[in-house]
């Protein structure tokens, strides 16, 4: 798995790219705990890359949510594909993330 990661604005965009399942997970998970360590309180990932989510990787999120929450930090969602969208709607996630379409929307 490849994750890239850039800086807009006060956002930094965490861009991971194929499947995140339970062999992935781990990769991505340890990529966005690299960038909290760095003191990252505003934090959108950028699924447009994203072919396939399975529940380790909504877990990663969840987790994720959890250790912003509780610093005073944000989470995004940015732009995720139709079949990853639809994860994310059947397990809730829509109801809990900031699910945005495009990433000229991060306020």
């Amino acid at each position: 798995m490849e994750i890239k990661v850039k800086t807009e604005g006060k956002w930094t965009i965490v861009e991971p790219q194929g499947r995140i399942d339970g062999h992935t997970a781990p990769e991505f998970e340890s990529g966005i705990d690299s960038e909290l360590a760095k003191g990252t309180k505003m934090l959108a990932v950028d699924l447009s890359n994203v072919d396939y989510m399975s529940s380790a990787g909504l877990r990663v999120l969840l987790a994720t949510y959890k250790k912003l929450k509780a610093d005073a930090g944000d989470m995004a969602l940015i732009n995720p594909k139709d079949n990853v969208a639809e994860v994310l709607e059947i397990s809730g996630f829509s109801e809990i993330f900031n699910v945005i379409k495009e990433k000229g929307e991060l306020g």
